[in-house]
């Protein structure tokens, strides 16, 4: 299948992700043999990640770093973000931080749609989940409030 760059989406194998039935533009609709590339996956092998998820979250101590108030959050629970993500992001432990699932699902960033849409399906993020999305930049943490 060749979309309209030229490339054969078989031929990319392992260098690149390929979303079968999408025009390049995102607009064709499914089932229409064309194809979108998009960037390179540069995760660490599974036994990597996994190391770098316990080093994360015990040195967060366990909390979730939601900068308005910090709070328990167990391993098995917790999402591992990326502070800085897609081109400028990297794996580096000063990169990552710990944050519970709402508080990860509500971070504004543009690749967390399929989170988003998941977490509000299982009721884990409120349908007015538009006026809690939070940024780092954005947000003035009062002096009484508890951030431990």
């Amino acid at each position: 299948m060749v979309d309209q760059y030229g490339f054969y989406a078989a031929r990319l194998g392992t260098a690149g992700r390929v979303r079968a039935g999408l025009d390049t533009a995102g607009l064709g609709p499914a089932g229409q043999g064309k194809a979108r590339v998009l960037m390179p996956k540069k995760r660490p092998p599974r036994e990597v990640w996994r190391e770098l998820r316990v080093k994360v979250w015990e040195r967060d101590q366990g909390l979730c770093q939601y900068p308005l108030g910090k709070h328990p959050v167990p391993l098995e629970q917790a999402h591992i973000d990326h502070i800085k993500s897609g081109k400028l992001g990297t794996n580096a432990l000063t990169n990552l931080r710990t944050l519970c699932r709402t508080h990860h699902a509500l971070r504004a960033d543009h690749r967390h749609r399929g989170l988003i849409w998941k977490a509000l399906r299982e009721g884990i993020i409120s349908p007015n989940w538009r006026e809690q999305v939070w940024e780092e930049q954005e947000i003035d943490v009062p002096d009484n409030v508890d951030t431990l």
